[in-house]
């Protein structure tokens, strides 16, 4: 399933608050070399840059081989595309193996802005809580034309402004997040298992940054950490809006949405996913097969459980 090339060693025994990127990537070269040209232009630079490559079918293998590196790196390859829930999952446990204390994630089109590491750091050292760090720091997530990015809106804490109140800093308490820079403490990590790897690549890390939630309080984003995402249109994921191209991948959505709700005994994000396939349901413009496919999709949610993998392996 794995293929590594990693090109250096291990970082255990190095400073204790190094840090690891995680960049997962398929079929995106040049959107990835500006992703990673920009984690190396951090005013504070991770440790180490571990990209996951979902068996990209373009050049991929080949740039990543061939790059001028300016930071220790580890590259593994897919032997397929497993989603890139399996790759954050390949990538957050190389990060543990590497001895780091944090773990900062995102996709390839996702282009950091220079203090963009520095400001989460800096705000997850002054928010914490009696020793303990927040469950998770994320990025205020824009689209390429400064607009906030729709598919990356963090979902806010009933007490919203409880850190900011109390640190001075302008941070807002959130339950969730996506993958697109994320901060993730690595004792959480090791804590709550890894993300669910049958996801596959929607709803993955709201799932994941709820677990993180329910274990250790809210999370929090910082909005001075301010990091563009590229997609092609700036719109969150709209079943009753889905295409024969992308039907398949509505239909996980809705199982992962229900899955994780029912799971994490999350009522808000249940009732979310009710409406939307109630909204998916009764368009007439989609033909019924479609509308039937995301209904069953919906269905299949309340029994769907995959298992908690865990983060590190047995002794």
């Amino acid at each position: 399933m794995l293929i590594c090339n990693n090109d250096t060693v291990p970082i255990v025994g190095q400073v204790s608050q190094a840090v690891a990127a995680v960049v997962v990537t398929y079929n995106r070269r040049d959107l990835l070399s500006d992703c990673l040209t920009a984690i190396e232009a951090q005013t504070h630079r991770p440790d180490i840059i571990i990209v996951v490559d979902n068996a990209s079918s373009d050049d991929t293998a080949a740039f990543l081989a061939e790059r001028n590196w300016t930071l220790p790196h580890q590259v593994h390859r897919l032997a397929k595309n497993f989603g890139g829930a399996l790759g954050f999952a390949v990538g957050m446990k190389s990060a543990l193996a590497a001895g780091v204390d944090s773990i900062w994630l995102m996709d390839d089109d996702a282009m950091a802005t220079p203090s963009a590491l520095e400001y989460l750091i800096e705000d997850t050292k002054v928010a914490t809580r009696g020793g303990r760090r927040p469950a998770f720091t994320c990025s205020m997530v824009v689209w390429r034309d400064g607009s906030v990015a729709r598919m990356n809106i963090p979902r806010a804490n009933a007490l919203w402004n409880e850190s900011a109140a109390r640190i001075g800093r302008p941070v807002v308490d959130v339950d969730s997040a996506s993958f697109v820079s994320v901060l993730l403490p690595a004792e959480h990590v090791r804590a709550v298992g890894l993300p669910h790897i049958g996801y596959f690549k929607w709803y993955d890390d709201t799932e994941y940054t709820l677990r993180l939630r329910g274990t250790y309080g809210p999370g929090i984003c910082s909005l001075n950490s301010i990091v563009k995402h590229l997609p092609s249109h700036n719109e969150g994921a709209l079943p009753w809006q889905a295409s024969d191209d992308d039907l398949e991948h509505h239909v996980r959505g809705l199982r992962n949405r229900v899955s994780a709700s029912v799971s994490l005994r999350d009522v808000r994000g249940l009732l979310s996913a009710v409406r939307d396939t109630v909204l998916a349901a009764t368009n007439t413009s989609q033909p019924p097969r479609r509308r039937v496919r995301l209904v069953t999709g919906f269905l299949s949610g309340f029994a769907y459980r995959p298992p908690i993998l865990p983060a590190e392996d047995d002794g």
